[in-house]
């Protein structure tokens, strides 16, 4: 069984854009990663992929929910 590296738990991301209009982008994402894994995601572009990501990596700071990294 292949070990888990990342988890999210109903993560959740919200913009404020120029105009001060909530945006809400991302809604309770739940998505665990084992090693060896290939994970794709698929959606219509302005969806998020590249907020997600950003989120996992560290780049960005999510609005709620939990990341869990697998220390090793």
């Amino acid at each position: 069984m292949s070990e888990e590296l990342i988890r999210l738990i109903n993560v959740s991301k919200d913009y404020t854009d120029k105009v001060g209009y909530r945006i809400h982008l991302l809604e309770d994402i739940s998505l665990s990663v084992k090693q060896n894994e290939i994970v794709t995601v698929l959606a219509p572009k302005g969806s998020g992929k590249s907020s997600l990501l950003k989120i996992i990596c560290g780049l960005e700071k999510r609005t709620s929910g939990e990341l869990i990294p697998v220390e090793k």
